[in-house]
Parts: structure tokens; C-alpha cells; sequence
């Protein structure tokens, strides 16, 4: 299953690549969500070798997994991959300016089960697809809202 979500940012490319690779501002995020978000890097390597454990609430249990980021390039795109109850998620936002002090961010989830756990956990979420994808665009749009704002 994949969902997408664009929007255009008021902020040069350089800034939102700050505020999308902002690793304690995607935990806050995460954790405002209700998932338990625990770093198991040092964070030496900055964003580039962060891992983390996650428990999320999910259908009314809590899902154990892990998240990495598996790309990174400033500027322009950074990719974060995870592994949760037999569901493999891979989680990309890729940057274009679109002009002086204007970007187009573009977030791209891609979901796969993994088990038959992992497909009873997926399917109903592709029966609800449209919805979720006005959900991303939302949340994505109040994303660069902050940015603009210099709060991310």
C-alpha cells in the first residue's frame, strides 16, 4: 500500500530540510501520537545513523518495532524505514525548490506485510486509504505550517 502527500512551503529548501531532519522534533511528533519512542544510537551521526525502538498503539494494542533512517541527503531527501508487527514501512520526504523561498515537500509511505499478522494489521488500512491520505495531508500541511512559523 503507498500513500502520498505534497504540499508547498513558504521557507527555502535548506530550512525545511532542517526542520524535516530535526530528530527530537520527529520523536515530540511521534510521542504527541502516543508511541513510546526510545533512541538507540548516540545520536553521534546525527540524523544520517539515527534507530530507534517504538511502541505504537495500534487497533487497540500496543506494536512493538524499529525505525532507521535509511537516507540522507541534505537538502533534499531523507528516508526513514520501519519494521513493526510484521509490516514493513518506508517513510520518504524528498524536497524541490519551487522558487526563491519556496519549497514542495513530498512524503511518500509505502506499507508491506510481512506475516499474516502483518497483513491483518495493513488490510483494513487500504480499505480506508482515502481517508488516511486526507489524514497525511493534513498533518503534513500543519508540518510545514510550523516550519514556515521557524517552530521546526
Amino acid at each position: 500500500m503507498k500513500l502520498t502527500a505534497q504540499t508547498r512551503v513558504e521557507a527555502p529548501k535548506d530550512r525545511v530540510f532542517a526542520g524535516i531532519s530535526d530528530i527530537r522534533t520527529l520523536e515530540s511528533l511521534a510521542r504527541e501520537r502516543g508511541a513510546e519512542v526510545t533512541r538507540l544510537d548516540r545520536g553521534a551521526d546525527g540524523p544520517a545513523g539515527a534507530e530507534w525502538r517504538l511502541l505504537i498503539p495500534l487497533h487497540g494494542r500496543a506494536r512493538a518495532g524499529t525505525a532507521r533512517v535509511t537516507a540522507y541527503e541534505p537538502d533534499d531527501r531523507i528516508a526513514i524505514a520501519a519494521d513493526l508487527d510484521g509490516v514493513t514501512a518506508l517513510a520518504e520526504l524528498v524536497l524541490a525548490a519551487t522558487g526563491p523561498g519556496r519549497t514542495t515537500m513530498e512524503v511518500d509511505i509505502h506499507l508491506s506485510a510481512r506475516t499474516l499478522g502483518g497483513r491483518l494489521l495493513v488490510q483494513p488500512l487500504n480499505l480506508a486509504r482515502g481517508g488516511l491520505e486526507e489524514r497525511l495531508s493534513r498533518r503534513i500541511d500543519a508540518f510545514a505550517r510550523r516550519i514556515e512559523a521557524g517552530q521546526a
